[in-house]
């Protein structure tokens, strides 16, 4: 990236995006049909109990008003296929989900190790001009951090088109359902939407403050180890410690009102 125009710099980040995919894609394409078989069973479920209650409840109805036919084997014969649906369906859910989420922890896993190889080699072969303003801390934060949060994101990133989907599913379920008394709920979850963003936008750039602070506490010391020999003849070390002390307060800072966003957030 430091020896490259913004020109190369966009094609080389292009071919890189591309291999990742090429890395993967069987993995990731695999994770989103179980993610959607998961959804469909999910989805299913409470249609099936639904189906199975209006049975049991018409049954009890024809009993009550003294219909014939009623017994215990008669219902059983009725409502059978609702039970072994809705048995079918829980399997089916749970080994599809926990299927996706193999599969996502895999690429995740697979891009992480790619990404954080390909950080270490570009670092080593950068010529003097590149390594202007790169320091050991970035690297260590690129290769720790966000290579991490690159296998979140692969966990995640069906969530994209999942949830929207299911929202809209279950929204036209329960209109056909309840009626339009349903869109409320539906308003309330569109409403929050913007919401969230700012919430996301918000916790984003403390994030980056605190990416920043952490690249200086690293750089501290590593400088520190990498010429102990002068730390140590020069008496160093308490000027180095509160340096290393003062950069981790105000990190830690950072940390907290990330986490205190976050949790803002859940409530």
């Amino acid at each position: 990236i430091y020896n490259n125009t913004s020109h190369e710099h966009e094609t080389n980040y292009n071919k890189f995006r591309i291999t990742l995919w090429k890395l993967v894609k069987h993995i990731f394409v695999s994770a989103g049909v179980c993610q959607l078989v998961a959804l469909a069973s999910q989805l299913s479920i409470p249609m099936f109990v639904m189906k199975l209650l209006q049975q049991i409840e018409n049954r009890t109805e024809s009993s009550s008003q003294g219909g014939s036919g009623s017994s215990y084997e008669s219902i059983v014969h009725e409502t059978i296929g609702y039970v072994l649906g809705i048995f079918i369906l829980s399997i089916v859910n749970a080994l599809c989900t926990h299927r996706y989420q193999f599969l996502s922890y895999e690429s995740g896993i697979i891009i992480r190790s790619s990404v954080m190889c390909a950080i270490y080699e570009k670092s080593l072969n950068l010529n003097p001009r590149g390594r202007m303003g790169l320091t050991s801390g970035v690297v260590t934060n690129l290769s720790a951090t966000d290579t991490q949060k690159l296998f979140e994101v692969c966990h995640d990133l069906h969530q994209i088109w999942s949830c929207p989907l299911a929202i809209i599913i279950v929204v036209v379920l329960l209109l056909l359902i309840i009626g339009p008394s349903c869109l409320v709920g539906a308003a309330i979850l569109i409403g929050l939407v913007p919401l969230s963003k700012r919430v996301a936008h918000w916790i984003v750039r403390i994030r980056k403050e605190r990416v920043a602070v952490a690249d200086e506490r690293v750089h501290i010391v590593s400088a520190m180890l990498q010429d102990i020999k002068i730390t140590k003849l020069m008496n160093y070390e308490d000027e180095f410690e509160r340096r290393v002390q003062d950069a981790r307060r105000r990190e830690m800072k950072l940390v907290r009102k990330e986490q205190f966003v976050w949790g803002l957030t859940l409530v």
